[in-house]
């Protein structure tokens, strides 16, 4: 009989034993089930900001380009309105010296025809 028991006993434990190792590799197993749905899910999400990364380094390129094209065309744009300032000033210039001039042709000529 006692070894009746001892065998119920053993079986008992050995039963506990594996229901016990079992719930702990469930729980393992659904850990790692978590970890593995989160890693897929988080995939996706690192290639996209990858992906914007990417895009946003060819924008602020894009757009330094652009700033160094819009300071050339600034730069071009005030040398052309100094250089038409300084044309009107020689055209006002001219002007003052064709009515000096007109002025003196108009005296000789008055002067010659008395």
């Amino acid at each position: 009989m006692q070894e009746f028991i001892i065998t119920i006993a053993i079986a008992v434990v050995t039963g506990f034993l594996g229901w016990l190792f079992s719930k702990w590799q469930t729980r393992r197993e659904r850990k790692k089930s978590d970890l593995q749905i989160i890693n897929e899910s988080i995939t996706p999400l690192l290639e996209s900001i990858k992906q914007l990364t990417e895009q946003y380094r060819e924008v602020v390129t894009k757009l330094s380009e652009e700033q160094s094209k819009n300071l050339k065309l600034i730069a071009e744009k005030a040398e052309c309105v100094a250089e038409r300032h300084e044309l009107i000033e020689k055209i006002q210039h001219l002007e003052k010296e064709i009515k000096r001039l007109k002025t003196k042709i108009d005296k000789y000529i008055s002067k010659n025809e008395s």
